[in-house]
Order: C-alpha cells, then sequence, then structure tokens
C-alpha cells in the first residue's frame, strides 16, 4: 500500500469505526462539542476548534462564519489522530494536543508547499519547534514537542510518511526545577494575580450586591483561604464545612475537599484570619444555590414529573396549557413572546388558537397550546447527562453539590430556567475574571471600575490562585 492509502484507511477507520466523542459524532464538522462524551474534565466546556494557527491567535475575533481551518487533508489527518490518540491514551485535556498539529500543519505548508501528512520529515518538525518557539513559552513548546515526537513515531510506523522518521523532540526541557533565590521567585510572580488584583477582589466582595458578584467573589474568597483546583471547587458538597477543637482547646475551621487527581478526601484547615470571610463565602454561595438544589431534590424523587413551584401546581391537572401557563412555569413571568421559538426548539408540538374578540377592539389575537405531557417531557430532557449525578465517579449529587445553579440562571443575556439545572463551568468564572478578553463584554473589575495602574484591564485566571 502506498502511503496515501494507508493515510485514507486510517481517516476511514477514525471516522467510520471509532466511537470515542460519541457514535453520532459530526466527524466532518469543523467544531466537535465533546462537552458529554469525552470522560475527561468536569463542569467546563469542552470544544476542539480545527482552526489554523493563525486563526486560533484571533479566538476572541473569529465566529464559525470566519474560522480559517487546517487544510485538507492535514485537517482529516488530525481529527482522525485525536480521536485515536483519545481511544488509546484518554486525556483531560485536547487542547495542547490540537495546538501541537496546528504547529506542524503550518510548518508543512511552509518546508513543502502541501498540508499532506505523507510529506512529514524530520525538518518539517524541527520548523515546527521554532514556529512553536516564535509563539509559546519554552515550558509549552517542550510539551508540544513531546507530543509531536509521538506523532512521528506514529506515522512512520504506519507507513504514512513516505520515508521513515527517526525525531526526537528537539525542545529543551525548561530548568525550572530549581525552587529557592531570585530567579525562582520571579517565576513564581509572574504567575501571581497581579498586586491591583489581588487588592480589589476582597473589595468587591463586599461591595458585591448582584447574585453573579456574590457567587464569583465568594468562590475567590475561598481560594483566597484555602488555596486548590478550580474543578476542586466546583465539587465543594454544600456541607463541605468541618469544625473541632484542637488540642488546646481552640475550634478549628475547615473544609472537606475531593482531590481531582484521585488521592483520599481530606480536611483542609483555614487560617484563623481568613475563616470568618470563608464562612461567610460558603454561606453566601449556599444561599444564592438553594433554589436549583430544590428542584435537583425533586427530579431524583419525581425523574418523570416537571418540576412547579407550589402556586403553579394546578396545572399540572391541565391537559393543555396555554404560552402564558408555559411561560409561568419556565420563567416565572406571563411573557408569551418568545414561548414559540422556544417550542420550536426544544421540538414540541404546539396548536395555534384564535381567541375570540372579547369586545375591547385589539384585534385578532392567537395563543399557542401544547399538551403538557409533551411539554413536560421535553423540559426533563434538558437535565444534564448522568443525572442525578454531577459526579458520577464520585458518587456526587447535583442535589447535594454546593455550586449549582438553575439553567442559565447567571447568564444575563437569556432567562432563568426555573424547572431544569446546570453545573457551573471553569470558564464561566475564568471569563468573570477578565481570564479571556473579549467573551463578556464587562468582567467584575471593569464593572466595579478596576485598573491596572497603567490604565490596562485587571485579569485573573482561576488557576492562579
Amino acid at each position: 500500500f502506498s502511503s496515501e492509502e494507508v493515510l485514507f484507511d486510517f481517516i476511514n477507520m477514525a471516522k467510520n469505526d471509532l466511537e470515542i466523542f460519541g457514535k453520532d459524532l459530526l466527524f466532518d464538522s469543523n467544531i466537535w462539542d465533546i462537552t458529554e462524551t469525552n470522560p475527561g474534565k468536569q463542569n467546563t466546556r469542552q470544544n476542539i476548534i480545527f482552526s489554523n494557527l493563525e486563526c486560533s491567535k484571533e479566538f476572541n475575533k473569529f465566529t464559525i462564519d470566519n474560522l480559517i481551518p487546517l487544510k485538507e487533508p492535514f485537517l482529516s489527518f488530525t481529527k482522525a489522530y485525536l480521536r485515536y490518540k483519545q481511544a488509546m491514551e484518554p486525556v483531560k485535556s485536547l487542547v495542547p494536543l490540537i495546538t501541537s498539529m496546528r504547529l506542524l500543519e503550518q510548518a508543512l505548508i511552509e518546508m513543502t508547499q502541501t498540508a499532506n501528512p505523507v510529506n512529514i520529515t524530520t525538518d518539517v518538525l524541527n520548523r515546527a519547534i521554532a514556529i512553536g518557539k516564535e509563539n509559546f513559552t519554552d515550558a509549552v513548546v517542550y510539551r508540544q514537542g513531546a507530543f509531536l515526537q509521538k506523532v512521528a513515531q506514529f506515522i512512520s510506523e504506519k507507513r504514512i510518511s513516505k520515508i521513515p522518521i527517526d525525531w526526537k523532540n528537539s525542545a529543551k526541557r525548561p530548568n525550572d526545577a530549581q525552587r529557592v533565590g531570585k530567579k525562582a521567585d520571579d517565576r513564581r510572580n509572574e504567575k501571581m494575580p497581579s498586586k491591583r488584583a489581588l487588592e480589589a477582589l476582597p473589595e468587591i466582595f463586599f461591595k458585591a450586591t448582584e447574585p453573579k458578584d456574590i457567587l464569583i467573589t465568594s468562590i475567590i474568597a475561598i481560594l483566597f483561604g484555602a488555596p486548590n483546583r478550580i474543578g476542586e471547587v466546583l465539587l465543594l458538597q454544600e456541607y463541605c464545612e468541618v469544625i473541632q477543637k484542637s488540642s488546646d482547646g481552640k475550634e478549628q475551621y475547615g473544609l472537606r475537599w475531593y482531590p481531582e487527581k484521585g488521592a483520599e478526601p481530606m480536611v483542609k484547615w483555614i487560617i484563623p484570619s481568613m475563616v470568618d470571610v470563608v464562612k461567610k463565602a460558603i454561606n453566601q454561595i449556599r444561599e444564592q444555590t438553594k433554589e436549583a438544589r430544590k428542584v435537583s431534590k425533586w427530579y431524583e424523587t419525581n425523574p418523570k414529573s416537571l418540576y412547579l413551584v407550589e402556586e403553579l401546581e394546578y396545572l399540572r391537572l391541565k391537559k393543555t396549557i396555554t404560552s402564558k401557563e408555559a411561560s409561568l412555569i419556565l420563567f416565572g413571568i406571563e411573557d408569551s413572546r418568545s414561548i414559540v421559538s422556544f417550542y420550536k426548539t426544544l421540538g414540541v408540538k404546539y396548536n395555534i388558537e384564535n381567541i375570540k374578540d372579547d369586545g375591547y377592539k385589539r384585534g385578532p389575537r392567537r395563543r399557542a397550546l401544547v399538551l403538557f405531557d409533551d411539554f413536560e417531557k421535553a423540559i426533563i430532557n434538558l437535565l444534564p447527562k448522568n443525572f442525578p449525578y454531577i459526579n458520577k465517579e464520585k458518587g456526587f449529587k447535583y442535589s447535594e453539590t454546593l455550586l449549582i445553579q438553575r439553567l442559565n440562571e447567571y447568564n444575563y443575556q437569556k432567562s432563568t430556567l426555573i424547572p431544569s439545572i446546570d453545573y457551573f463551568s471553569i470558564g464561566f468564572i475564568n471569563d468573570a475574571l477578565g481570564g479571556r478578553k473579549g467573551i463578556f463584554k464587562f468582567s467584575i473589575f471593569e464593572k466595579f471600575g478596576y485598573k491596572e495602574p497603567d490604565g490596562s484591564p485587571v485579569k485573573v485566571t482561576t488557576h492562579q490562585f
């Protein structure tokens, strides 16, 4: 078989025979939403975007319409390799892998004027590393090189490349093992939130009055008091607080954590100066999210029955409901204007009924009627995958988790869906902190008028804590 034939067969195998990311994966799409199918990260939206290197730099500007994908056949090879790789050696995040493939594609085009992986050589791989050094830190390039070494070994062993490739990662491992001294201190300081951010966040915590601001700053207050991975914060249970007496009779306050990387559950004690702040943060979050836990508990007990607030229970006895009644159930208000489009989105059948003239000469009026049973099933189908578990591996239920929400509850561009629930994503919190500029109009720093001394925006990522 020629290299071209082997490449063609490999792509077809990955497209048609592999089931990782789901049997119905839209292989030909240039954006894969793998949130529901990748057994990796918890509580974060997962998309694989097959854009080229230049397009990926303009993350805040590109849309689905102006996305520039990798060129064929490298595009299909990349999709096939990532699917194959995840089936054989699953990882939590695929972002570093697609970034490495972007480097390889650009190098391949520069060196061979084609985007055909059969033309990959050691020179192409060396050029990929050089491009990486132009765009990323040494530590990132080293990891990219390690991945490209595996790609080179794979295409050589499978005879996808026209010639055998014996290539080792030419990027040097960064010398970051030294943990003491000025260089080590400088390296740590570069990764820290700015002084302005560390001043602003406690102030915003005490100023916050709107639900989203209270929630975000309370999460950050917990991270101030107990620096942990944000994924572990998002899995804190409602009753995570631990209080006990120390040997000298003093009260100790801590939080029970469940480490992401498989360690045993542990209690981390909060330093005395932060106890009141962390207590306030936990109580504020508990108050903000109590309605979502109430909805979750309802569905655990009544998995086939739609959640209704007490004053709307009478609607359960009706065979059909009007658009105004549906709006009350969903949003708590009588606003029927968007209900029909909502029905269309969910695939709910409805009938339009003409309303007789009531004598007020308001012209002909119509309303949408829907079977309660159809409406009920559609809303229940919006519950998250694996419900009632927010983390099936650990056995954590939504109804017992501190940080959950009703669907769209903290999306101020959409209305809260009262009878449905959702988790909080890591991206949601990073966005609110300005970690991904351009995703939202305002970060909490911008909202409260905080800037760096030079006038630039204050930005923080959860990982910095």
